[in-house]
C-alpha cells in the first residue's frame, strides 16, 4: 500500500493568511462600529420623535406630567427612556414641552429646531430633566450600594448618616438626596465625587452636613462636559491646597449651580472654593445666596452670575479670567495678616484677559491690598452703588497703562491707578 504524506501549510503561508485577516479586520471593524453608532443614533432620534408625538397630545405642566404620559404610553424609565447610544440622554425641557436627544458631549442633536437651546441654563434652573430620573431612587445604607447605584446612573437616597472612604466615579446623570443625613468623606484621599464627560451630578443637601476633609467635594475630569448642581447644606473642609470644586485643565463645557450652600474651609494658608486653573473651555457659574469661606475664592473662566452670597477669603475672592460676570447684592470680607504682621495680597474682584465684571450693590470690608483690580492682561470692571470700606492701599486699581479706561464707577471712568 502506498504511503501518502499530507502536506500542511508552511510558516510563510500561515503568516500571510494572518496578515491578510489582520488587514481586513483593521479595515472592516471601524466600518462596522460606525454603522452601529449610526444605527443607534437613528433609533434614538426616532424614539425622540415618537415620544414627542405622544406628548403633543397631552396637556403638560410639569416633569411629572410628562412621565405619567409616557408611562401611560408604555415607556419605562429604566428601559425605553434610556438611549441605546452610549453616553446619550433624553431630556424633557419644560420651556419647550418637548423631549430632546443629547449626545455624550452635551450637544443637542434632535429635534433640529432646538439644537441651539441653552441646556446648561435650563438645568441650572431645574427646567430640564433627564427622563431616567423618573426611575425609582435606590435607598442606600452601605458604601458599596452607593457606588454601585451611582455607577448605574440611578438616583440615590440616604437612609442614615454615611461615611465614605472612597471616590465615586460619576459617568451618568444622578441625583444624591441626603435626606437631612450627614455625609462624612474626611478620610478620603481624593474628592468623593469624580465627574466624567456627559455627567450631571445633583446633590440635595438641605439640612445635612458634609465633611470633605482635606481635598474638597467635586472633581471635574479634563475636557469634560458636565453639570454640577448643589442645593443647600453645610459643607466643611480643611483642604491641603485643594478646592471645594476642582475643574481640571483642557476644554469642555462646565455648568455649576450652587443654591444656598454654606461652605467653610478651615485651612489657614491654602485652598480654593473653586479652582479652574488651566481650564480653557466654557464655564457657566450660578450662585444663589449661601455663604462661602476659604483662603481663596472662586477662580472662573466663563459666564458668572452671583447674587446674594456672602464670601469671606484671606486672599482673592472672585477672579474672572474670561467671559462676563454679574455680581450683585453680595457681602465680601477680605484679608488676613501673616505671622510677621504683613497683609496677604487680596481683592474682592479681579478681572483679566478682556473679561468684564459688573459689581452692583455689594459691600466689601476687611483688610486688603486692593478692593477691585484690573490686571495688566486687560479687562473691565463696572461698579455700581457699592460700599467699599476696606483698610486698603487701593480701593480701585487699574494695572494697565495710563489712559486705559477699564474701570467705571457709577458711570464715571477711572483712567489711572487710583487710591
Amino acid at each position: 500500500m502506498k504511503n501518502l504524506k499530507k502536506k500542511g501549510f508552511t510558516i510563510v503561508e500561515l503568516v500571510i493568511v494572518i496578515a491578510v485577516i489582520a488587514i481586513l479586520a483593521a479595515v472592516l471593524i471601524p466600518t462596522f462600529v460606525n454603522l452601529t453608532k449610526k444605527a443607534n443614533q437613528s433609533a434614538d432620534i426616532q424614539a425622540t420623535r415618537q415620544m414627542n408625538v405622544v406628548l403633543a397630545t397631552e396637556d403638560l405642566e410639569t416633569f411629572e406630567d410628562a412621565l405619567a404620559a409616557l408611562d401611560k404610553a408604555g415607556y419605562n424609565a429604566f428601559d425605553t427612556l434610556v438611549p441605546v447610544s452610549t453616553g446619550y440622554k433624553f431630556y424633557w425641557v419644560e420651556e419647550e414641552k418637548s423631549i430632546i436627544l443629547v449626545n455624550d458631549a452635551n450637544e443637542i442633536i434632535f429635534p433640529n429646531n432646538l439644537v441651539d437651546f441653552d441646556l446648561g441654563k435650563a438645568l441650572s434652573e431645574n427646567k430640564a430633566h433627564n427622563l431616567k430620573k423618573g426611575a425609582p431612587s435606590a435607598e442606600i445604607n452601605k458604601a458599596e450600594q452607593l457606588v454601585e447605584a451611582v455607577g448605574k446612573g440611578q438616583n440615590v437616597s440616604l437612609n442614615e448618616d454615611y461615611d465614605l472612604g472612597t471616590t465615586i466615579p460619576v459617568t451618568n446623570d444622578v441625583t444624591v438626596d441626603l435626606n437631612g443625613k450627614d455625609f462624612d468623606a474626611s478620610d478620603n484621599e481624593t474628592r468623593p465625587f469624580d465627574l466624567y464627560n456627559g455627567a450631571t451630578l445633583t446633590i440635595n443637601a438641605e439640612g445635612s452636613e458634609i465633611d470633605c476633609g482635606k481635598y474638597g467635594l467635586v472633581n471635574v475630569a479634563s475636557n469634560a462636559n458636565v453639570n454640577v448642581i448643589i442645593n443647600g447644606g453645610t459643607i466643611k473642609a480643611n483642604t491641603d491646597n485643594g478646592a471645594f470644586i476642582k475643574i481640571r485643565g483642557g476644554n469642555g463645557n462646565v455648568n455649576i449651580t450652587l443654591n444656598n450652600v454654606n461652605y467653610v474651609d478651615e485651612s489657614k494658608d491654602s485652598g480654593y472654593i473653586m479652582n479652574a486653573n488651566g481650564f480653557s473651555g466654557t464655564m457657566n457659574l450660578t450662585i444663589n445666596g449661601g455663604s462661602y469661606k476659604a483662603f481663596t475664592g472662586f477662580q472662573t473662566t466663563g459666564n458668572v452670575n452671583i447674587d446674594g452670597a456672602s464670601i469671606a477669603t484671606d486672599s482673592y475672592a472672585i477672579i474672572v479670567e474670561q467671559g462676563t460676570a454679574e455680581i450683585k447684592n453680595c457681602t465680601i470680607s477680605l484679608g488676613k495678616e501673616t505671622e510677621n504682621g504683613t497683609t496677604v495680597p487680596a481683592a474682592a474682584v479681579i478681572v483679566a484677559y478682556s473679561a468684564t465684571a459688573t459689581v452692583e450693590a455689594c459691600t466689601v470690608t476687611g483688610t486688603a491690598e486692593y478692593g477691585m483690580i484690573v490686571l495688566n492682561t486687560g479687562g473691565t470692571i463696572i461698579a455700581k452703588n457699592n460700599n467699599i470700606s476696606v483698610n486698603t492701599k487701593y480701593a480701585l486699581y487699574n494695572d494697565l497703562t495710563e489712559g486705559s479706561a477699564l474701570i467705571k464707577v457709577d458711570g464715571v471712568e477711572v483712567v489711572n491707578k487710583t487710591k
